[in-house]
């Protein structure tokens, strides 16, 4: 079975993730949020891409946000 890459260059909602926490652990918040936010828009309910979007949050409010929207979906 052929691989099948988006057009973003992501393979997968997992390969999207990892360049993102890569790309926050290193400072590139905005090429960070810009591959979670299209994990997001292909998952809503990932729970770690929420955590990781609210280390690129710009304000307080908006990590707030981040944090409620991952606690919605965490089965623990």
């Amino acid at each position: 079975m052929a691989t099948r890459i988006h057009p973003d260059g992501f393979h997968s909602v997992e390969d999207a993730l990892n360049v993102a926490v890569e790309a926050v652990e290193r400072g590139d918040l905005r090429n960070g949020e810009a591959a979670l936010s299209w994990v997001l828009k292909e998952d809503p309910k990932n729970t770690a891409a929420w955590i990781w979007l609210a280390c690129c949050a710009p304000d307080d409010s908006s990590r707030q946000i981040c944090y409620r929207r991952a606690s919605e979906f965490n089965s623990y």
